[in-house]
């Protein structure tokens, strides 16, 4: 950062009941089943975990210099212009 570099840091936030809905299409539907990984449905179970230790990441790393900024990405579209915005 002292040479210059911008660093911009981006937190995708996704809800609990959207990525079980997300989890279940990919199950479900053959044609999204690629987006699975062997660790993914385990992953789901230690949800409230995850977001412990997200909590305790962000609080560590979030600096004025280099910001975190969260974007509630439940919805895709509105995510990805909402980064476009910030940017």
């Amino acid at each position: 950062m002292d040479s210059g570099i911008l660093l911009l840091k981006y937190w995708l936030e996704v809800g609990d009941e959207e990525q079980e809905r997300r989890f279940r299409a990919r199950i479900d539907d053959p044609v999204r089943q690629w987006k699975l990984s062997p660790m993914d449905l385990p992953s789901r179970e230690r949800w409230y975990d995850y977001s412990r230790a997200r909590d305790q990441m962000l609080a560590a790393t979030d600096t004025d210099f280099s910001p975190w900024h969260i974007v509630t990405s439940d919805d895709k579209k509105r995510a990805r212009l909402n980064i476009i915005g910030i940017s």
